[in-house]
């Protein structure tokens, strides 16, 4: 409804006296009807919101080798939080030794399907003649070496084509070098 009428309508003084008087019994009416009863308020909880965090989860990155500071990192927690968590759990100790033992085999597995491949690439390379591709083919099975030897238990210090040290005493051995 306009307040101002226009231009070719009859003037008529008393249309802003009706527009207001129908505005004043409405917002009278609005206030005289009944209020809906309040919401019940509930109490808000008290210090820091707790994240749910999975033990199972928890415990497969243990499994796994992943830190606990950046497992807190990577969940948002706190390395408490994490350490909790495992502290909570009264099998988690023997959980990790199972789910490491699978992840072993899970490595072996893996890198024996690897391995067949690597060494026909080798194979290719050694008959194409690049030293480059062949020296990083013969890496990359050592690396899958390691892997295994590591998964399987059996890991060596000195690794594969190094000696192991002797006792042998270094002065001695340069002075023969040098003595003509």
């Amino acid at each position: 409804m306009a307040l101002l009428p226009s231009p070719e309508a009859p003037l008529d003084p008393l249309a802003p006296l009706a527009a207001a008087r129908k505005r004043l019994y409405a917002n009278a009416a609005a206030k005289r009807a009944p209020k809906p009863e309040p919401l019940p308020k509930i109490p808000k909880p008290r210090g820091r919101k707790r994240k749910d965090l999975s033990p199972d989860l928890v415990i497969g990155m243990t499994a796994a080798g992943v830190p606990q500071t950046r497992m807190a990192e990577a969940l948002g927690v706190s390395r408490d939080t994490i350490k909790h968590t495992l502290s909570s759990q009264p099998d988690s100790r023997e959980r990790i030794a199972v789910l490491r033992e699978k992840l072993k085999g899970l490595k072996m597995e893996r890198a024996h399907q690897v391995e067949g491949k690597l060494w026909s690439r080798l194979e290719k390379e050694v008959d194409s003649g690049d030293a480059r591709d062949i020296d990083a083919t013969a890496r990359a099975l050592l690396a899958s070496e390691k892997i295994q030897a590591a998964a399987s238990g059996e890991a060596h210090a000195s690794g594969p084509g190094v000696p192991p040290p002797t006792n042998v005493d270094l002065k001695v051995l340069i002075q023969a070098l040098l003595t003509p």
